[in-house]
């Protein structure tokens, strides 16, 4: 355990609150060790008037120890550390001109301004006293001023049209006065866009990676509650605030006029063609063409445009094998460079920090069509692998690999579900059992498990899905389940229904009276006309049928007939009108032709003829 919950003395009332100024006595959060220094422990408090989290000022590193950790990590958070998106999407998200001024104090590396020179052509500086400035002159030849803002005598008389401050507020001793230096660089109207970790976010259902990424043990003085930010940017005289909170972080834009969003959608393509622009110049080292790499090429596998991601796939492949000489195809490889790994510094040399992730957006490549003849499964387990090892070894600096452990053990079993591999019954259970996962996101994993196990006849399989992870009982599935459903939901009660009337080998299901009601309800929530609404249909005729209710089947017919006289009729449906039922001859009593299952995922049809 990285964390201990609530143990320990809360912080004297004399210790004002960084947030608030609060002089109330601050209560316990949590004690751990520090990611930075000596490594030593450190305690958090939290601000009962504010909700903001402390750190323990005491026990903070040294400016020589965070200096230390910069040369210690630069390598990391260049290959994949360092959150461009999150950097990037605040500032596009404001609507100012087309050559709207950025400064950028705290900047780093200065990606924010690389951004802004390459894609939006703008004039852009940064400010950044640290290693990091150095560094990111030499690596992006970025305009920065290595020194603090009120030292950058050559800034005095500029003003910007924005002002990006991200992650750093939760560094200075006086964030109120931090944020009126930032007001005073600012032109009539200009923004000020800030991020920085929330302290919502620290909690213990979050999992110990992401809520030490947030807390930054042994750096970060204090992470504000999303009031008391809005609170101290009214205090520092902005007129006009917006702040939100995305999932660890919070973001806020602040300015004397109100302050106009851009939809973050629309602006997706534009942070992509500037990561793929880069990621294609070789004039930049091998650290900076692997980040920019690995983050265009996830970008590209969440946006299904495999082609493209596996053009970026196959430069990465070369860019390692040539960087590390090591052939990312070949499991067997991976597994004998990573595992030996004992310490976070044994990276450095072995193999890219971004492995493991890298591994996972290329398995799921793989499953959407790239590199044919790679299993999805074996490159979901490899996955796996490296990217448990890399937490093993150091939670704290592996984020975004603690976020992917989850989701590789559900892509993988929805992979072994699509193959019907024997090692489906194994994933299953480890996908129930998987620590850390929203239940959200496991129930949408085991509900399309369940429709392909459906749509591939196997209903005896399904069935016992249904029943072991209680799939019948959520509330959907309920008799007079929600409205509207998910297209996941919507496919999952279908399947639910056919489970109901129809078992294997075409034998009648175990409850036609609840497959009857989850067939009506379906009929409701699709468009008529539709091939799956004719399923339905026919589905819901064949529970009556088991229930002996042959005459509500015809009825059911005659009023679809009343009440869409425009459609047409299929003719296995339009012989169940009552005057065509007795116009027909009579015929010997066989079983029912089986309903056969979903024809593919997308068109999950009920067909006996049409």
């Amino acid at each position: 355990m990285l964390i201990t919950w609530g143990e320990g003395t809360g912080l004297p009332g004399a210790v004002p609150c960084l947030a608030c100024g609060s002089l109330a006595s601050k209560p316990h959060v949590l004690r751990t060790m520090k990611t930075y220094g000596d490594r030593g422990p450190i305690s958090f408090y939290r601000c009962p008037d504010c909700g903001s989290v402390l750190a323990n000022v005491d026990e903070l590193a040294s400016e020589d120890e965070a200096e230390v950790a910069h040369e210690e990590s630069w390598r990391r958070y260049v290959q994949i550390g360092a959150g461009l998106d999150a950097m990037v999407r605040p500032l596009e998200q404001v609507r100012v001109r087309a050559d709207a001024s950025l400064l950028d104090v705290g900047c780093g590396l200065g990606f924010t301004l690389d951004y802004w020179t390459h894609l939006v052509g703008a004039p852009a500086v940064g400010v950044e006293p640290s290693g990091w400035g150095r560094r990111g002159v030499a690596l992006l030849g970025a305009d920065i001023k290595l020194c603090l803002l009120e030292d950058a005598t050559d800034l005095r008389d500029r003003y910007f049209d924005l002002l990006l401050s991200s992650e750093v507020i939760e560094h200075v001793p006086d964030p109120l006065d931090f944020l009126r230096q930032l007001k005073a660089r600012l032109t009539p109207g200009g923004v000020v866009v800030l991020t920085t970790p929330a302290a919502e976010f620290v909690q213990p259902g979050n999992g110990e990676s992401p809520v030490l990424a947030a807390l930054s043990p042994g750096l970060h003085r204090v992470l504000f509650s999303q009031s008391a930010l809005e609170r101290v940017l009214q205090d520092a005289g902005f007129g006009h605030a917006v702040v939100q909170q995305e999932r660890e972080r919070l973001v806020a834009w602040a300015s004397d006029a109100p302050v106009l969003l851009a939809d973050e959608a629309a602006l997706r393509p534009r942070y992509i063609e500037y990561l793929v622009r880069r990621a294609r110049n070789p004039d930049l080292g091998v650290d900076l063409q692997l980040g920019f790499g690995y983050r265009a090429f996830k970008e590209l596998v969440n946006e299904g445009r495999v082609p493209e991601a596996q053009a970026i796939g196959d430069r990465l492949h070369n860019q390692i094998a040539r960087a590390y000489a090591l052939d990312i195809t070949d499991a067997d490889g991976v597994r004998a460079r990573i595992m030996p790994l004992a310490e976070l510094e044994d990276y450095e040399d072995a193999a890219p920090y971004a492995l493991g992730s890298l591994l996972f957006y290329r398995a799921m490549a793989i499953r959407n069509g790239a590199w044919h003849g790679e299993a999805p499964e074996a490159a979901f387990d490899l996955a796996h692998e490296v990217l448990s090892h890399s937490i093993r070894i150091a939670p704290g600096y592996f984020q975004e690999a603690a976020t992917l452990i989850g989701p590789t053990v559900a892509e993988a079993a929805v992979c072994a579900a699509e193959s019907n591999d024997p090692s489906l019954q194994d994933r299953l259970a480890a996908l129930r059992a998987q620590p850390g996962l929203a239940e959200a996101y496991r129930t949408s994993i085991l509900l399309r498990v369940l429709t392909l196990q459906v749509n591939a006849g196997r209903y005896d399989l399904a069935r016992d899905l249904a029943v072991a992870a209680g799939l019948g009982m959520l509330p959907f599935a309920q008799p007079g389940g929600t409205v509207p459903l998910s297209t996941v939901e919507r496919d999952a009660l279908f399947c639910l229904a056919v489970l109901d009337v129809q078992a294997e080998g075409g034998a009648p299901g175990l409850d036609p009276a609840a497959g009857q009601e989850r067939f009506a309800r379906l009929r409701t929530a699709c468009e008529p006309g539709t091939d799956l609404w004719w399923g339905v249909l026919r589905g819901e005729m064949q529970a009556m049928d088991q229930r002996d209710a042959a005459q509500d089947a015809a009825a059911l017919v005659q009023m679809v007939q009343e009440d869409y006289p425009l459609l047409v009729l299929p003719p296995d449906i339009a012989a169940r009108l009552p005057q065509q039922a007795e116009l027909a001859p009579a015929a010997p009593e066989e079983e029912p032709p089986p309903l056969p299952p979903p024809r593919s995922v997308l068109s999950r049809l009920l067909r006996r003829s049409r």
